[in-house]
């Protein structure tokens, strides 16, 4: 008990030796104080300066006035004044109710605005147009333009603040540009299709281009579509043009282009059917060339020979008209 009533004292005493000079501290010249401080070299400690507060008592307890903590000054209540510089730069004093008044052209609320458009800026209490609103175009983002008669920004050639502002096939990019861009799927020109496709101006969707594909129902029945190059080429065992048949232009066969087959050209085989009877096809030239000696009939020795023994046996001839398709060999007697 008696330690706790020790305490008490000691506390007591600080509050009395210490809280009465508010907050000083020993000190042996002003430069040991605060601004608002000097040093009392009999007491050694900071007190205030003249014309200084530390509370608002020492303010000389003027109801209208109190002490600023920042300067340590004793300044007029806020709204109270005694001339303009106790108010603030949007206010002037009124000398007989020694309170400050919003000067003309500056506001304290938005009841001294007049536009319903309006509103009392807290930073510099001037009436400014709302968001939206508008007295020029400085009043608006950087991508509108003001409507001086109805006060208000829209967007300016070319930018948009909906959808409602672009066309259908396109989109508002509200966060970045605010300027209409393309839709998936929907195109605004040719750039934006692949080079199989065109814009269609009516749809403003990518089209298939002529001569192109994207499959094979965009082919004849003897093509189908290449899906990497998009274009119809010819099946197989089927012909556009003599490049699908073999050997090319100086090739044995030709594309025809009744059927899109390729065929064997005049003077070329590729069967035994597409020569005369007494011939048959070479499968490496593909030129008919004459069947070997052996024979059944007549036919199988063609015009110059006969069937003779299952051989066939060159016609005796005396002068050329002897040997159709042939001439006649002065020597043997027998057509070549």
């Amino acid at each position: 008990m008696r330690k706790f009533l020790f305490l008490a004292l000691l506390v007591v005493a600080g509050l009395f030796l210490f809280g009465c000079t508010s907050g000083s501290k020993t000190c042996k010249t002003d430069g040991d104080c605060q601004a608002w401080q000097s040093c009392d070299t009999n007491k050694k400690q900071c007190v205030l300066r003249t014309g200084y507060c530390l509370k608002d008592v020492d303010c000389g307890g003027v109801a209208d006035k109190g002490c600023d903590l920042q300067s340590h000054q004793c300044r007029y209540k806020s709204g109270l004044c005694d001339s303009d510089v106790d108010c603030d730069s949007w206010q002037l004093c009124d000398a007989v109710a020694r309170k400050c008044q919003v000067k003309f052209g500056y506001c304290l609320n938005n009841s001294f605005c007049t536009a319903d458009w309006q509103y009392c800026n807290p930073s510099t209490h001037k009436c400014s147009p709302q968001a939206g609103k508008c007295v020029d175009s400085f009043d608006c983002d950087s991508w509108k333009l003001c409507n001086s008669t109805a006060n208000t920004c829209y967007p300016a050639q070319g930018f948009c603040e909906t959808e409602a502002n672009c066309e259908k096939w396109q989109s508002c990019d509200t966060a970045k540009t605010h300027k209409c861009a393309v839709k998936t799927g929907f195109c605004n020109n040719d750039l934006n299709c692949q080079k199989w496709q065109k814009c269609d101006d009516d749809t403003h969707r990518c089209v298939i281009r002529d001569v192109f594909c994207d499959d094979d129902s965009g082919c004849q029945s003897w093509q189908l579509c290449d899906s990497k190059a998009h274009v119809c080429k010819a099946k197989r065992d089927s012909c556009s043009d003599y490049l699908d048949c073999e050997g090319g232009k100086k090739g044995w066969q030709y594309c025809d282009d009744a059927t899109h087959s390729c065929k064997a050209s005049a003077g070329y085989c590729l069967a035994d059917s597409d020569c005369s009877d007494w011939q048959v096809c070479d499968s490496v030239t593909h030129l008919c060339a004459t069947r070997s000696s052996a024979c059944d009939a007549d036919s199988d020795c063609g015009p110059t020979a006969t069937c003779a023994a299952g051989t066939c046996v060159p016609i005796a001839c005396t002068t050329n008209a002897d040997c159709p398709g042939s001439t006649c060999d002065a020597t043997t007697g027998r057509c070549r």
